[in-house]
């Protein structure tokens, strides 16, 4: 149990972090993972400061899978001989707490394979961390049209797997 369960359960603590993400400015596109990444990192490092700081939980925020300058870096998923690592990942009292991926997906022919591999991957994180946050940024698709997106599946994900799904 890391400090963060004792003093705010992580499914509050994810519906704030999933509250932030949905409400961050975002553009119509990104080139890459590692750019939309770039984007959530700094409201998500206000929010960790506003919720955490006065916790007095020391807390730190990875982006990509090491410091150099340090030595430290963020422990991987290793499934089959591959390495995984999130996009984005809160550590909370030196205890990996919660994962976040970033997927911008573009109409077209690969969307939905990139979808999948979100959620695949997703699925590798849960079992290393406490909770894992999905940000699928779908540009171009009507607002009317996300609420046919399977609110069961959003809903096991979370039930199952503690796997939380945005969808800009």
């Amino acid at each position: 149990m890391t400090e963060l369960h004792r003093f705010m359960g992580i499914s509050e603590f994810v519906e704030q972090v999933t509250r932030e993400l949905a409400a961050t400015p975002l553009r119509s596109s990104y080139p890459s993972r590692t750019a939309l990444a770039r984007q959530i990192a700094q409201p998500l490092s206000r929010l960790l400061a506003e919720l955490l700081t006065p916790l007095t939980l020391p807390h730190r925020l990875w982006q990509g899978d090491i410091n150099l300058e340090r030595g430290e870096w963020v422990e991987p998923a290793l499934v089959f001989g591959t390495e995984f690592t999130p996009d984005v990942v809160v550590e909370i009292a030196d205890s990996p707490t919660l994962a976040v991926l970033t997927q911008p997906v573009r109409p077209g022919r690969d969307a939905s394979r990139k979808v999948a591999s979100a959620l695949g991957e997703a699925l590798l994180y849960s079992h290393l961390y406490p909770a894992v946050v999905v940000l699928l940024h779908r540009p171009g698709v009507d607002a009317e049209y996300k609420h046919l997106w399977d609110r069961e599946i959003m809903n096991d994900l979370w039930r199952t797997h503690k796997i939380r799904l945005i969808l800009r």
